[in-house]
């Protein structure tokens, strides 16, 4: 999977009325916090993170959405690494999110 062509630095594809997410979750203390975890050092990853967490999050289940949270302690490094598909992870549900992370990605394209 080629994730570097999904990358781009126009923010205006996180448009406020693409999100999926309803508003009573957009404003709880959870999502709020996931937001700010998803703002990460580069562009590139904040972008991608922050998208998933607009049009994809919604769609996890429980299990679904605690990896999520796991993915969001990685590196920024490793994130980088998984998310332009120069590494994948071990663990087979943080590479399941990974490819879900893409697909929404790519989706936008």
């Amino acid at each position: 999977m080629a994730a570097v062509a999904i990358l781009t630095t126009d923010c205006s594809r996180r448009l406020p009325w693409n999100s999926k997410v309803p508003n009573t979750v957009k404003h709880s203390e959870e999502f709020r916090r996931l937001r700010w975890q998803c703002r990460r050092g580069m562009l590139e990853l904040d972008d991608l993170l922050e998208q998933f967490l607009d049009l994809g999050y919604s769609e996890l289940n429980a299990a679904q959405r605690h990896t999520f949270t796991t993915l969001l302690a990685a590196q920024d490094t490793q994130l980088s690494d998984w998310l332009m598909a120069r590494a994948t992870p071990d663990d087979p549900q943080l590479r399941d999110l990974v490819e879900r992370i893409i697909a929404v990605a790519q989706a936008q394209w």
